[in-house]
């Protein structure tokens, strides 16, 4: 109990404390970085601010300058939200600890972290229904008629995934390349309870997230191998919890078969590089399936594991029984909550490109519409070939987007007074989508401005 106290206090920050608190904490510290700037400027407040950051293990701001960076160690929300996070995070890998976290008492994340998720997603959609956004024209719908045509809705998301895996299982067709279905777990020392439940006497304390950072190392060793072998692979990756909350990875991939023999001892390799001689290493942390098209294509082995992490659609129940909607949440909830990419795509051409194609009308320029017409036709596999295939350069491909970071330009044409737009803390805004680069012909999206609304327009 004493170190799990301990996990929960940083210095003076007690992480347990309710939000009430932590906003009051986030509001001191804040004003004291504010003193400090005041008082010293820069540099020394930039290393004050950093060092006061890290005292309490909190991630440093994102910023584009100086000026932005201690903007933002002197605002309270900035504070207040990684607290929040951290927070979050601290108090979900005790209850792991607590044995709150398994087959027995939640699976996957604890029953306070789903219900805070679900709150979340509540506020969520109660703001999407009551903001609105409205043009010149006097065309107007709310936040929420506009996600459910994105990959926000759930629906979409599994339809786009299931669109992609399957248009990579032709590509793999076109060429004559064939495909393997893996899945690597991690060591048994990351799992904080056993299958029954019990607590798992090994267990060092890992964090959820600090296990999937171990398995992101192994993919990059395994493919840092492959590239010095000019072995190329292409697919799709699944990163989904046991019940205990350990992650583990579900990869379906792609490749040549005079390589296949080659690439599956590269992943075994790294994949039983750490604790290999543990009891059912062999058995469990690593496991290869040869896809065999007569008994059912590369898109049904992993159909059930992109269901299972978005919506549960098409499922009853997962491995321990429970209903796969409710799993479907709480490995949501699990996700989120641990900063965990849920879905990678492993070579191709980029999506955004093809979401961005889908949006556009007709076009006069020939190669582009080629292209367009993959896209909006939901032709993955004729998009990826039409892109150059799986594994060329994103410079080398015919089409590309073009960002624009620069800040636009406010003219007061009464005074002549030219302003610049900028974020809340100074720093330059996001990067704005601008257009398309084709070969080295800019083509400029021409994008109606949308003012938001709190309530519906009259």
């Amino acid at each position: 109990m004493l170190n799990l106290k301990k996990q929960l206090q940083i210095h003076d920050l007690n992480l347990s404390d309710d939000l009430r608190e932590l906003k009051q904490f986030a509001e001191k510290k804040s004003a004291l970085c504010g003193k400090y700037i005041a008082a010293y400027g820069q540099p020394d407040a930039v290393k004050f601010c950093s060092e006061l950051f890290n005292h309490y293990n909190l991630s440093l701001p994102d910023s584009s300058s100086e000026q932005e960076f201690l903007n933002k160690a002197a605002c309270p929300r900035v504070w207040f939200l990684r607290i929040k996070k951290l927070a979050a995070k601290t108090i979900e890998h005790v209850q792991r600890q607590c044995s709150l976290v398994n087959q027995q008492n939640g699976s996957y994340c604890s029953d306070n972290a789903l219900r805070n998720w679900e709150w979340q997603q509540a506020m969520s959609l109660a703001y999407m229904e009551s903001t609105f956004i409205e043009n010149a024209d006097g065309q107007s719908f709310s936040l929420k008629e506009v996600a459910e045509h994105t990959v926000s809705n759930p629906h979409v998301r599994r339809c786009e995934m299931m669109v992609r895996i399957r248009g990579f299982e032709e590509v793999a067709q076109h060429m004559g390349h064939v495909g393997d279905f893996y899945t690597i777990t991690v060591p048994s020392r990351m799992h904080s309870h056993r299958t029954n439940g019990q607590p798992n006497p090994k267990y060092d304390g890992t964090t959820t997230k600090e296990a999937n950072d171990y398995l992101c190392n192994v993919w990059q060793r395994i493919r840092a191998k492959l590239d010095r072998n000019t072995l190329r692979v292409y697919g799709v990756r699944v990163t989904e919890p046991h019940h205990d909350g350990s992650p583990h990875w579900h990869l379906m991939l792609f490749m040549h078969p005079d390589e296949q023999t080659q690439i599956r001892a590269i992943i075994k390799a790294y994949a039983l590089a750490e604790d290999s001689n543990e009891t059912g290493a062999k058995a469990y942390r690593y496991k290869c399936v040869g896809i065999d098209p007569s008994k059912g294509d590369a898109a049904g082995y992993v159909a059930k594991y992109v269901a299972k992490n978005i919506d549960g659609e098409y499922l009853s129940h997962d491995t321990y029984g429970n209903e796969s909607k409710v799993t479907a949440r709480r490995i949501r909830s699990w996700a989120s909550l641990n900063s965990i990419r849920q879905f990678q795509f492993i070579g191709g051409p980029s999506v955004t490109l093809w979401r961005e194609l889908r949006k556009l009308d007709e076009s006069d320029c020939n190669q582009l519409e080629q292209i367009r017409k993959h896209a909006d036709s939901s032709d993955w596999a004729a998009y990826v070939i039409a892109m150059g295939g799986t594994h060329i350069p994103r410079d080398n491909r015919p089409l590309a987007l073009e960002y624009s970071s620069k800040p636009e330009e406010i003219i007061d044409y009464d005074t002549g007074e030219i302003t610049h737009t900028c974020n809340r803390y100074g720093g330059l805004p996001f990067p704005k989508l601008a257009g398309f680069r084709l070969a080295n012909k800019f083509i400029p999206i021409q994008k109606q401005h949308w003012t938001l609304k709190p309530s519906p327009p009259s």
